[in-house]
């Protein structure tokens, strides 16, 4: 089992993310979802939703993919499935998508998804403990989906 998980979740890391993850199942305050391939099980990576303001209908969208999977299409369709699950049963209206400026992967999954590009935003996030400039994009209930 441990040689389907990578290698970065393979200590107790994995155990805390669990229990992390859980308690935001728990508490309705966050949904993540680990994405497995079909045929083996293999980890490929995750995407969920977090800082839900459910008062706004806003949440974050993330996503992830574990190297050796990137370039397939992982996290468009991961992230199309949480954004869709938010939508129709969480009652979401509005996901935010930040990514930093130099992941243009992420932003490209962002665009596949029909998310607006809002801008650049400064100390939106800390990365390192540091607060970070960030790209905002905006995916809206009923935004058109471009290909994917």
């Amino acid at each position: 089992m441990a040689a389907l998980v990578p290698s970065a979740l393979r200590d107790g890391r994995r155990k805390r993310l669990v229990a992390h993850a859980s308690a935001g199942w728990r508490a309705g305050s966050k949904f993540a979802f680990g994405v497995f391939h079909a045929d083996d099980g293999t980890l490929l990576g995750g995407a969920g939703l977090s800082r839900l303001d459910r008062d706004a209908g806003s949440a974050n969208l993330g996503y992830w993919v574990a190297s050796p999977h990137r370039g397939r299409g992982v996290a468009t369709r991961a992230a199309r499935l949480v954004a869709r699950s938010g939508f129709e049963h969480v009652g979401l209206t509005r996901l935010e998508i930040v990514t930093l400026p130099d992941n243009h992967a992420s932003q490209r999954v962002a665009t596949r998804l029909g998310a607006a590009r809002m801008g650049v935003v400064e100390n939106r996030m800390l990365v390192d403990g540091q607060p970070a400039r960030v790209v905002l994009s905006v995916l809206t209930v009923g935004a058109r989906r471009s290909g994917g």
